[in-house]
């Protein structure tokens, strides 16, 4: 239900302004009604009943379109004439949004005006987002409740979605076989399934992981990084351990062991040592600016005999401050050897380009690419499945143990590339009517989705895992024998012997499918 071809990233696409003027509200929607503006919209009106207001007007004279969960909350309003007299008047209503109106019903519940119609000259605020929503499902679970009261169509279009999100948030007794028995690994170990996040403090951390990725997640700040998706090294605490369904508790690497070409998939399998995940995903959140810093590649490794693992990696960028940049690559006319004179000269943090970023920015980061998040970015990261990083400046600061953190210049100077890097950000992709693959070559492919998703198919490939992260919106991940839901910020592991998986979103996804490939090292 998505008009138009602008595919800005989900909550930059619109928002509410609302008054209260004696016992009437009225509110205009300006660009596009989503489940994120409808949250303080619904929290503004339920104030305004509780106040005595009865009268609600909406104007829709700059609305470019509406999601199935702001419609759910609008119509929310309007039944609760059924209990209290409340009427609900949807005014300069366009072709675009009469039309989504009349396909779930709503037309017949509210009184739509088509007509121009004035509203009174009054000053009306921004109904700013809700910070660290916490009853976001709930409201998304409600709003298509209300959809599947009003008309049977709409409970085939969502009734399954609304199944979904009653069994994430408890309402329902978990599914049994016909013996009355709950699945087992055995049904289960091919199926999507999602792990626990692991919060790394990071000095140059801040509080948004907690906040609005993760705001369940009990952990003390600065918290830098979430490891999503991750089986780095020896150490357990970065293993990640499966969050749901009949392996749960059970470590990735546990189940990769079990069984290497259903997990992995048999692509990837057939290296030296037992087979490990290739790819790492994380969310990373930059309160200060992160080193400047540079990894290898296998290439580099062999050649100058260094330790470590390459690491190619790839930033989705989330949100960004208005000045918001990242370092990538030297300015025009200098290089490493530049660089270090300045510092050595006390004019440290000079020479390396900035580019300045925003939220849905794609940047493709090969081995051998200098690099830095600047202060202000949110982003999600793929990467190969490496912590090998040399850095080359630290702005002067002190790691979380009060000393300075270790250089690695030396190193650095034997893996930075000359050649020519990918564009930063990568262009745009003149349309986003289905997935989009945004990196094609190297250890991984990333796809991306900003779209409505009726049941989408989830790229893959062949013969290989994928990693799925919503990063706005709501859906449910189908595949063959089941479904789960998925809220903004969930990501699901999708083993390579899982077939049949598809996207369907109630209203526009913004989603990344990222899968390894025959050249991941492992």
């Amino acid at each position: 239900m998505t008009p138009g071809s602008d595919r800005t990233p989900y909550s930059d696409r619109g928002h509410v302004l609302a008054a209260c003027d004696s016992e009437v509200v009225y509110c205009r929607i300006i660009g596009f009604g989503n489940m994120d503006n409808c949250a303080p919209f619904q929290e503004f009106a339920a104030g305004a009943q509780r106040g005595g207001c009865r009268e609600f007007i909406l104007d829709f004279s700059r609305c470019d379109g509406v999601d199935s969960t702001f419609l759910g909350v609008l119509l929310g309003i309007s039944l609760a004439r059924e209990t209290e007299v409340c009427h609900v008047a949807a005014i300069n209503v366009g072709p675009t949004v009469l039309r989504i109106l009349s396909e779930v019903g709503i037309d017949r519940i509210l009184d739509v005006v088509v007509g121009e119609v004035e509203l009174p000259n009054i000053e009306m605020h921004r109904l700013e987002p809700l910070v660290g929503d916490l009853k976001r499902l709930e409201r998304i679970l409600k709003a298509h409740e209300n959809l599947c009261r009003i008309s049977d169509s709409n409970k085939e279009v969502f009734g399954s979605f609304v199944a979904m999100l009653r069994k994430e948030l408890g309402r329902d007794a978990p599914a049994t076989s016909a013996a009355g028995e709950v699945p087992t690994d055995s049904t289960e170990s091919l199926a999507p399934f999602a792990l626990l996040p692991i919060p790394l403090r990071r000095v140059w951390g801040g509080t948004r992981i907690l906040d609005e990725i993760h705001p369940q997640l009990d952990a003390d700040p600065p918290i830098g990084e979430s490891w999503e998706v991750s089986d780095v090294g020896e150490d357990p605490y970065l293993h990640s351990v499966v969050a749901d369904g009949g392996a749960a508790g059970k470590t990735l690497r546990q189940l990769i062991k079990d069984d290497p070409e259903g997990i992995l998939g048999p692509a990837l399998l057939g290296g030296e040592g037992d087979p490990k995940l290739p790819l790492l995903f994380k969310f990373i959140d930059a309160r200060e600016n992160l080193s400047v810093q540079v990894h290898p590649s296998d290439q580099d490794l062999r050649s100058s005999g260094l330790p470590g693992s390459a690491k190619s990696e790839a930033w989705v960028i989330l949100d960004a401050a208005i000045d918001a940049s990242v370092i990538y690559g030297f300015e025009e006319g200098w290089d490493l050897e530049s660089v270090i004179k300045a510092e050595e000269a006390g004019k440290g943090g000079r020479g390396f380009r900035r580019v300045p970023v925003k939220r849905g920015d794609v940047i493709d980061l090969p081995a051998g690419t200098l690099h830095a998040i600047g202060a202000g970015v949110l982003l999600a990261e793929i990467q190969q499945s490496s912590d090998t990083t040399w850095r080359i400046h630290d702005w002067g600061r002190v790691g979380l143990d009060g000393r300075p953190r270790q250089l690695h210049l030396e190193e650095a100077a034997q893996v930075i590339s000359p050649s020519t890097a990918p564009p930063c950000p990568l262009p745009e992709p003149p349309s986003w009517d289905s997935w989009v693959r945004r990196i094609g070559e190297g250890p991984f492919t990333l796809d991306e989705l900003r779209f409505d998703s009726p049941d989408l198919p989830v790229p893959r490939n062949e013969g290989c895992f994928s990693i799925l992260a919503l990063l706005e919106g709501a859906g449910v991940l189908i595949f063959e024998g089941g479904s789960r839901p998925l809220s903004r910020g969930s990501v699901c592991f999708i083993p390579a012997g899982c077939s049949g998986v598809a996207l369907r979103g109630p209203g526009e996804t913004w989603a990344l499918c990222m899968a390894a490939t025959a050249c991941s090292s492992h």
